[in-house]
């Protein structure tokens, strides 16, 4: 018999995902239009011509597609911008879930497609994780839709197959990234570190005085490749050898945050590491059960529904 899940953490997750998308996109709204306006930092042309003979929707599609309107590039990129929030927004409160889910994901992937060279690895692991919330009936708790409410009928055998799988693919990208690093010479021989820590554009400190201390970048190299090649295997071990595994993923996308100051591509990782594999559905359910003698909203959830 398959194994049916509430899609607990998988709803706590989908809040978080809201959350961090609608905070990035106020982010760069002040500079909308130089990332995606007609003579932005990449003009629309070029924008264009990375995504002739692609099948993936984009800013120039859409207004192709609404031509009759007669609208300019900046008017469309207003328009899909402001769609694209409208649908963080329900995603993250879950008002009509389903909905939101598809138009947060397409519009995101809009986004995506429009403007290539100012997107990164963060953009990549959110767009993956959007993906499968339009599976139907996952993460769909915590809700507008459902309320605070937890019932038999919210369990289904699609909350558990997408955890799993969100799992294997996580679990793939790091070892794709650690495979990736150990084939390359800069890597194995601790420099990448140094060459990180002292590119311009991540000099936010003096670490000039590692050249005297080759085997700190040495270190921190190998330290790095291990974690990730062997993250899919720690993660299939028992729960304290994973858990320390994940204690240094989590300590590396620190150091990413600390010292690189890429804020969130470090929380979206370590988001994604503790609610795919640190927080268990039961021990969300444990947690509810001992707080069935508080008067609070959890309390009487796990009261009226876990008995």
């Amino acid at each position: 018999m398959k194994e049916k899940s509430y899609g607990l953490a998988l709803s706590l997750l989908r809040i978080a995902l809201g959350l961090i998308l609608i905070f990035q996109a106020i982010s760069i709204a002040p500079s909308l239009y130089d990332f995606y306006g007609e003579f932005g930092i990449m003009q629309s042309a070029i924008s264009d011509y990375l995504a002739t003979g692609s099948f993936v929707p984009s800013m120039s599609s859409v207004q192709n597609t609404l031509s009759w309107f007669h609208l300019h590039r900046d008017e469309v990129v207003t328009l899909i911008f402001y769609l694209y929030l409208i649908a963080c927004a329900f995603f993250t409160i879950g008002l009509y879930t389903s909905l939101a889910s598809v138009m947060t994901f397409l519009l995101h992937l809009i986004l995506l497609s429009s403007n290539r060279a100012s997107t990164y690895g963060v953009d990549h692991y959110l767009h993956f994780a959007l993906f499968y919330y339009i599976f139907p009936g996952v993460g769909r708790l915590l809700s507008f839709d459902e309320g605070l409410k937890l019932r038999e009928d919210h369990k289904n055998v699609m909350n558990s197959l997408v955890l799993k799988w969100m799992k294997i693919h996580f679990a793939l990208t790091y070892f794709a990234a650690g495979l990736g690093k150990i084939s390359g010479e800069q890597w194995r021989g601790g420099e990448a570190i140094w060459r990180s820590l002292m590119l311009p554009e991540y000099q936010f400190y003096d670490f000039s005085f590692l050249s005297q201390y080759h085997f700190v970048g040495l270190f921190l190299c190998w330290w790095t490749m291990v974690i990730e090649l062997f993250y899919p295997l720690f993660m299939l071990m028992n729960r304290k050898v994973a858990l320390l595994c994940l204690s240094q993923v989590i300590l590396m996308h620190l150091g990413i945050i600390v010292f690189m100051k890429l804020y969130y591509f470090g929380l979206v990782m370590i988001v994604l590491n503790l609610f795919l594999f640190v927080l268990r559905e039961k021990d969300i359910l444990h947690f509810m059960e001992k707080k069935t003698k508080d008067p609070g909203v959890l309390g009487l959830i796990a009261r009226k529904h876990l008995v």
